[in-house]
């Protein structure tokens, strides 16, 4: 039974019509607390109950909520400098960057249909205020030197509209840097003196204690003299910042550090074990996801420790508790990492974009949920975990014919009343394996995890990414972190169904059940949710829906130029807090402490 509380439907029904989900503010970055989680799902069906006299499904309250907020933002989005301006410091408490006219005079000169919708990737920034940019600028420094933790750290210089690499020693992954400038090439000439430290892995990496973190996001470093020139910084010896490297083991206690002692993922009752099967015979109360940032709120949410490979044994995952500020391609709700438009969406990159004429109409496709993938989504080097892994989840559980679901049906009066049915029920719209064994060993665990009796699938055939095109619903579900198909996806006639703990830069502009469909990382809503889509009249209609308003979507908004233009606007913002101007004048939000308001 789900420890949520059983409540009338009746009741998320005006929820689900007067609620704005959407969760604006700053909270990415701050310490994480309860106040939004009770919005995160729409609870649906205890056990026994009916809906009521209400025809309309969850998912329909859900996609018409979520059109109207979708209609809202974009009639919202300001259509002059000055609005953008008021619009700015209406939001964020502070002027806009230096440079943010000539940012805006390029969006609208490339026909950008974002303008105000950054507060994730503007929250990301609210911690850094609170260092002075003299230190700010030292510890980018030693991050990126050739001697630290043997030059896996990347590096970009920004001098006199000029880009160079600041460290040519590293072996891993160049082409993020390289894509990263060819990417600011477009906006040079406006771009200011810095330097950046990049993080070529995929995990992020900075994950600073509760109490550092909630002094950091209300206080602002002090005005102090100094050097105008931003290049006067000596190697400090002793090192200031340690990494610390926790490749293959448990990383749940470092990646909940930032958490309050009294939350959930901190609390000696926290560590209960997620029950991954139920055994009632009486139907379950579902939870379809309604607010995607408190969904991935994991201070709130400790079960996703049991659940997700990038804290039961990722791969290489370097880990500080210092505020640095280190640019990655994704980063989850507790830790401090700056994130950018990933460089493996880059047409210029290792992975294959989206080619129309691969494609097909969503009504020529099958009517099956679609995913073939690798292991990543751990590295597996013992029999315990590897089962808990999402992906291996996902595999298992839809290809296991007996595990028992909850359904729902509508009966004569148009009341939904939840059922027990079994995994069977639905086979016919699942085609979901796995194509490759990776990250596993030594060779009898990998030998383990192939055998029939664990129930997980793999391809007898040859798949490529093209053969997810063949179907109406496309699952995308995190590896060792974010996942690049997701674009491509997008982009296609798929009707993208989502599952991640991943906080990126297209989350303040796309909207669940309005352009993609969201599922929880436990996936028990799954099977209803599938069995909507592909069963019902209107399931198929707003399936249909969902892939060409996402698609859209994304040709207006995810273009090559977009995310050129969100990387200008996240180093606008940075360049702010790394010049030594700051240092002389004070600059500091207007609802914090310390510091100079304008």
């Amino acid at each position: 039974m789900s420890r949520f509380p059983v409540k009338p439907f009746i009741v998320f029904c005006v929820i689900a019509s007067l609620l704005f989900y959407h969760f604006h503010g700053l909270s990415s970055t701050s310490p994480n607390s309860k106040a939004d989680l009770d919005a995160a799902y729409l609870t649906f069906g205890s056990p026994g109950s009916t809906s009521g006299q209400n025809q309309k499904h969850p998912i329909e309250l859900l996609a018409e909520h979520g059109r109207r907020r979708f209609d809202h933002m974009v009639a919202s989005q300001s259509k002059s400098l000055e609005q953008a301006i008021a619009t700015y410091k209406k939001r964020y408490h502070r002027e806009p960057p230096p440079g943010f006219d000539d940012w805006y005079h390029l969006a609208v000169a490339a026909n950008a249909t974002v303008i105000d919708e950054y507060d994730s990737v503007t929250a990301m920034f609210e911690p850094y205020w609170s260092i002075s940019a003299r230190e700010l600028r030292a510890r980018v420094r030693e991050v990126v030197d050739p001697e630290f933790i043997d030059g896996k750290m990347l590096g970009i210089r920004v001098k006199d509209h000029q880009i160079s690499t600041l460290n040519d020693k590293t072996g891993v992954n160049p082409y993020h840097t390289d894509i990263l400038k060819n990417r600011m090439e477009f906006f040079l000439q406006y771009l200011p003196d810095m330097e950046l430290a990049v993080n070529p892995f995929d995990q992020p990496s900075v994950y600073p204690p509760h109490d550092v973190l909630s002094k950091a996001v209300k206080t602002c470093s002090v005005p102090e003299g100094g050097s105008d020139d931003p290049w006067e910084i000596s190697t400090r010896s002793p090192r200031h910042i340690y990494y610390n490297y926790l490749g293959f083991e448990r990383t749940w206690e470092i990646a909940t550090l930032s958490c309050p002692l009294d939350s959930p993922a901190r609390s000696d009752t926290s560590s209960q074990p997620l029950r991954m099967t139920s055994t009632d015979e009486e139907p379950e109360e579902l939870q379809f996801p309604r607010n995607i940032s408190s969904l991935k709120n994991i201070c709130e949410m400790p079960e996703v420790g049991d659940i997700h490979g990038l804290f039961l044994s990722p791969g290489p995952f370097w880990t500080t508790t210092t505020l640095v500020p280190v640019f990655s391609r994704a980063k989850i709700s507790t830790n401090q990492d700056l994130i950018t438009p990933a460089t493996d969406y880059s047409k210029t990159s290792q992975y294959k974009p989206y080619n129309e004429e691969e494609d097909m109409p969503w009504d020529e496709k099958e009517n099956r949920l679609y995913w073939v993938g690798g292991t990543t989504d751990g590295s597996w080097h013992d029999d315990r975990f590897w089962r808990r892994g999402q992906r291996y989840r996902l595999v298992r559980d839809l290809n296991n014919g007996s595990k028992p679901i909850t359904l729902y049906q509508q009966n004569d009066s148009g009341a939904w009343k939840a059922y027990r049915s079994t995994m069977r029920s639905l086979s016919k719209y699942i085609h979901v394996k796995f194509n490759a064994l990776d990250h596993c060993q030594p060779d009898k665990l990998c030998d383990n995890i192939k055998d029939p009796e664990e129930g997980v699938a793999f391809s007898s055939q040859k798949e490529t990414y093209q053969d997810s095109y063949g179907s109406k619903f496309s699952f995308d579900i995190d590896g060792a972190s974010y996942t690049e198909r997701f674009q491509r996806l997008l982009h296609s006639h798929n009707t993208v169904f989502k599952t991640t703990i991943f906080q990126e830069w297209h989350d303040d502009f796309l909207i669940p059940w309005v352009h993609y469909v969201p599922v929880t990382l436990g996936m028990k809503e799954l099977p209803e949710t599938l069995r909507f889509f592909a069963e019902t009249e209107k399931g198929q209609e707003l399936g249909k829906a969902i892939a060409e308003d996402g698609r859209r979507w994304a040709q207006q908004a995810w273009r090559p130029v977009d995310m050129k233009l969100a990387l200008f606007r996240i180093l606008l913002e940075y360049a702010r807090l790394w010049a030594p101007e700051r240092d002389r004048t004070g600059e500091c939000p207007w609802d914090r402490t310390g510091g100079v308001r304008g």
